[in-house]
């Protein structure tokens, strides 16, 4: 998968790649994640635990191309890992290095209008004054940036119209909850609806809410207890739902799904949770919209069908405009946060070779052809990267 992960698609010519070729026959991209699970597994019960975590793409594994079965074969040969302090943690200790690099972070100083001399990104205008730049990283939202910062008339293939026809990954309905107590359960909670095909389907097509919804719930005070104060517990519950549709009016809606999960999450093993709640946070697909400026609370940005990966997804040296790079969940490789860092390396390794800077990062990272096994690499592979951010991490698996 390191040709697909890897490498920038900035045209259909970067599909023709040797590495990428000898890997077709064994990938089978036309197939969905289930259709190519199905060479290996009959009962759909082993199949549904190997192809669940199509839903971090925001996708169902019954459309979501089956290169991202990739994403069950890192969990189960890699683990699942918990940085101390939470995920926010990463982007704390990523700010911390950038700073020591040189870098001027401005806070509190959102982005209003993308500056350009003709076509080129000159710079951008926030509430505190205009930054003029040799460039423009993106990494907002993609579709709700080119809608609010980026003049139509500039973009030829990423027109608002073209943006609107554009398939749209599912959302999500979140609680932030802070309760009394702790609990002696798993990290990790994950309920499949029992009709799971039908809760797809009910997000992805017909854009109404199920009564049986799929959910999941993290209990990270088991493996973290900095998360909470002593005696307390910090959770987050999440349930895959339609993006922004008008089947579906979250004015009327939120105080009902929010009922109907606590009853889910309760008979989950949570028992009385919902009185001993101290502080609480609820997010809606709107929440997401127009809190959050995500286009159509899309939270895992544009679906990653297969029109829409690769080279037929925002290039990450954009193309419609010059001197703009994109970085995130809508631009390739796509969503999910180990991949949204590698669409931040590819970026930066084209965004520096437009500089003429020199780096010793390859464009194309180079594969040795015999590696030494996987399991071998495991101890390396984490508390090298953590230790390159002074960061902390537990194994949840």
């Amino acid at each position: 998968m390191e040709p697909c992960l890897e490498t920038p698609f900035l045209g259909w010519q970067d599909l023709v790649n040797t590495r990428l070729l000898k890997m077709l026959p064994m990938l089978r991209p036309h197939q969905s994640v289930d259709t190519y699970l199905k060479r290996f597994f009959k009962d759909e019960r082993v199949r549904l635990a190997f192809c669940f975590q199509s839903k971090y793409l925001g996708m169902s594994p019954f459309r979501c191309p089956s290169l991202f079965s990739i994403l069950s074969f890192l969990e189960y040969e890699y683990g699942v890992w918990h940085p101390i302090g939470g995920c926010a943690a990463v982007c704390h200790s990523m700010a911390r290095v950038a700073r020591r690099l040189g870098v001027e972070i401005c806070l509190n100083e959102p982005v209003e209008e993308i500056l350009f001399a003709g076509r080129r990104a000159v710079g951008v205008r926030t509430n505190a004054g205009s930054h003029h730049t040799d460039a423009v990283v993106v990494n907002a939202d993609f579709a709700r940036a080119m809608e609010r910062m980026v003049p139509d008339h500039l973009r030829r293939r990423w027109t608002n119209a073209k943006l609107a026809k554009k398939k749209y990954s599912c959302s999500t309905f979140m609680m932030y909850l802070g309760v009394e107590g702790t609990f002696d359960l798993p990290h990790h909670t994950i309920h499949i609806a029992s009709e799971y095909a039908k809760n797809l389907d009910d997000i992805e097509n017909k854009h109404v809410l199920s009564d049986d919804s799929s959910f999941y719930v993290q209990n990270a005070c088991v493996t973290d207890p900095t998360l909470a104060p002593k005696g307390h517990s910090a959770l987050y519950v999440l349930s895959p739902v339609s993006h922004q549709h008008p089947n579906i009016d979250w004015t009327k809606e939120r105080a009902r799904f929010r009922k109907l999960l606590f009853e889910k999450i309760a008979q989950a093993g949570y028992g009385d949770i919902e009185k001993r709640v101290r502080y609480e946070r609820v997010i809606t697909p709107a929440d997401w919209d127009s809190r959050y400026e995500i286009y159509r609370g899309a939270t895992f940005n544009l679906a990653h069908s297969l029109d829409q990966m690769l080279h037929l997804r925002p290039h990450n040296r954009f193309e419609d405009l010059d001197g703009m790079y994109l970085v995130g969940g809508g631009t390739h490789p796509g969503s999910g946060l180990p991949v949204i860092f590698e669409s931040a390396r590819i970026s930066s390794r084209l965004l520096l070779e437009d500089l003429g800077i020199e780096t010793n990062i390859p464009l194309t990272p180079a594969r040795e052809e015999h590696l030494t096994s996987a399991s071998a690499d495991k101890p390396s592979l984490f508390t090298t990267a953590a230790s390159m951010l002074g960061l902390k991490s537990k194994s949840t698996t």
